[in-house]
């Protein structure tokens, strides 16, 4: 028991200490307030500073993390339209889009045509 009162001893007598040099400034002090106004602006201009540069990195990181989405989004579109576009492509493919219309599937190579100058 004695060795807790003891160790609460210091820290009351520091907080008395603390309190009587509290009481004893002078905080209505015109000269002093005066003299560290320019301080005390300075202060207070660099922590709006500061808390004005926080918010922007975390904006910049949030906007960074919503293109990095929009990205992977896009390049999923794109695969797949990729994908899409290179089984539409297809000769069976193409070979079953084209038959409504009439067109068949050539059995002989195609000929060529040979123009002669003179006619």
């Amino acid at each position: 028991m004695a060795r807790q009162q003891q160790s609460a001893n210091p820290i009351k007598r520091m907080l008395s200490r603390i309190l009587d040099s509290l009481e004893r400034m002078e905080l209505g002090n015109r000269a002093w307030l005066d003299s560290n106004m320019s301080f005390v602006l300075f202060i207070s201009v660099l922590g709006m500073v500061y808390i004005a540069n926080a918010r922007l990195a975390e904006k910049t990181m949030s906007d960074i993390k919503d293109a990095q989405t929009d990205l992977r989004e896009l390049r999923w579109q794109y695969l797949t339209t990729k994908a899409d576009l290179m089984f539409g492509s297809k000769e069976k493919e193409v070979t079953k889009l084209v038959q409504p219309l009439g067109l068949k599937k050539l059995k002989t190579p195609p000929r060529k045509m040979y123009i002669s100058e003179g006619e």
